[in-house]
């Protein structure tokens, strides 16, 4: 079958500057993490020519927006021998958690599904560089969130929707080169 590298995670919870640089730091070693078990991956199962394409998916509550470092660390990489990840939910949805605290409702996105294909390509010098995908993997669907008439009009957690998050699920087409 192939190869998928999958991450799941919860970052450090409470808004504030203290745990917002938390959050960047759990962030960016999650990211480190994951490139250098691709680059693992890549190296290990590449097979004559030393290469395979990874895909990777991460999932999980950020408790970070959208325009927080420890979301944009994903999405907006900066390192050019890999693209950055794509959200499977557009970022500028209305919500993806909805908490009532005595009377102040909060909603806010902090919920992710994100996903890009890990490329190593090796030159004859020995020094890796991008090349075209071989392998790749792509959202095909996400599960459709609830209007606002499907809402219980306190927010969550509540009958239909036991929990203080909504559902977020994807289905995804993945071709890798990787192989066991």
């Amino acid at each position: 079958g192939n190869i998928v590298l999958v991450a799941v995670t919860h970052l450090k919870a409470s808004k504030s500057k203290e745990n917002a640089k938390i959050r960047e730091h759990q962030s960016a070693e999650l990211l480190d993490v994951l490139h250098k078990k691709a680059t693992s991956i890549a190296e290990n199962e590449g097979g004559y020519d030393n290469t395979c394409d990874v895909p990777i998916l991460v999932l999980g509550d950020f408790n970070a927006e959208p325009d927080e470092d420890a979301v944009q660390t994903f999405v907006s990489s900066k390192d050019e021998r890999t693209p950055p990840f794509v959200c499977a939910y557009p970022v500028d949805m209305p919500y993806s958690t909805w908490k009532t605290r005595g009377s102040n409702a909060v909603r806010r996105v902090i919920d992710y599904i994100s996903y890009k294909t890990f490329s190593r390509h090796q030159r004859s010098d020995g020094m890796g560089k991008v090349g075209a995908h071989r392998g790749k993997i792509e959202c095909t669907e996400v599960l459709a969130l609830p209007s606002d008439e499907d809402m219980e009009s306190h927010g969550l957690p509540g009958f239909r929707s036991p929990s203080d998050h909504l559902a977020l699920a994807a289905r995804f087409r993945i071709t890798s080169t990787c192989t066991l």
